[in-house]
């Protein structure tokens, strides 16, 4: 009976369905982070240009007031190019109207200091002698602008190109001149060198003055 049984089991047929292999994991790749887009410009100029916030101004175009260092309109008492051909002649003029500000004749000085060679160098400025300019300068028409009261400037004239030549005409009330009886017309003629001492600086090389009457006095020899 028992081999019965086992002829029995050897007879049979199991079918047993497919084993379905392990399923693959897939790491889908995470997906590529697109950057954000540019924030869009602003309209703003940039800082730094002449005119907006946080602008520097050329040293050329500073009031006297900060050239000096000062909260009051000042003076450049030595000369530098710094100084554009415009200001010059006002500089001079504050300079004058303050003559012994801070100290004796600081005024002419800063004049002196502010002519071309050929100025200095003519007779009637003393050869280039300071002491012998500032003696004839209170009793010349220099005068006037000595303790003025006032004045009043025309815009500045370019010669040619205006790179080396320019005039500069002030209307200047003298000291205790309130009324305009004694007004002078003073004609700056200013030049720019870059050669050494100047640098680039603008200088005072001649005056020409007339009184209200139209006389002429030429302190200068002009161009």
């Amino acid at each position: 009976m028992v081999i019965a049984f086992s002829l029995l089991l050897a007879s049979l047929t199991f079918d047993f369905p497919p084993q379905r292999a392990s399923p693959t994991l897939r790491h889908s790749s995470p997906r590529a982070l697109t950057p954000p887009p540019p924030p869009p410009p602003s309209l703003d100029p940039p800082h730094g240009a002449e005119g907006r916030p946080g602008a520097q101004l050329p040293r050329s175009r500073l009031p006297l007031a900060m050239l000096a260092g000062g909260g009051e309109p000042g003076v450049a008492r030595l000369s530098t190019p710094s100084l554009p051909a415009e200001a010059v002649v006002e500089n001079l003029l504050r300079a004058l109207q303050k003559n012994d500000s801070p100290e004796v004749d600081a005024g002419l000085r800063a004049f002196w200091a502010w002519t071309h060679e050929l100025y200095r160098g003519r007779p009637v400025n003393g050869h280039g002698d300071f002491q012998i300019f500032a003696a004839r300068a209170v009793r010349s028409e220099l005068a006037p602008l000595l303790g003025s009261t006032r004045w009043v400037l025309e815009p500045i004239n370019p010669v040619g190109d205006g790179s080396k030549y320019a005039t500069h005409v002030a209307r200047v009330w003298p000291a205790g001149d309130e009324g305009g009886k004694s007004v002078r017309r003073y004609l700056f003629q200013l030049r720019r060198e870059q050669r050494p001492p100047y640098n680039g600086a603008w200088s005072v090389w001649g005056v020409i003055v007339s009184d209200s009457v139209g006389s002429i006095q030429d302190l200068s020899g002009g161009f």
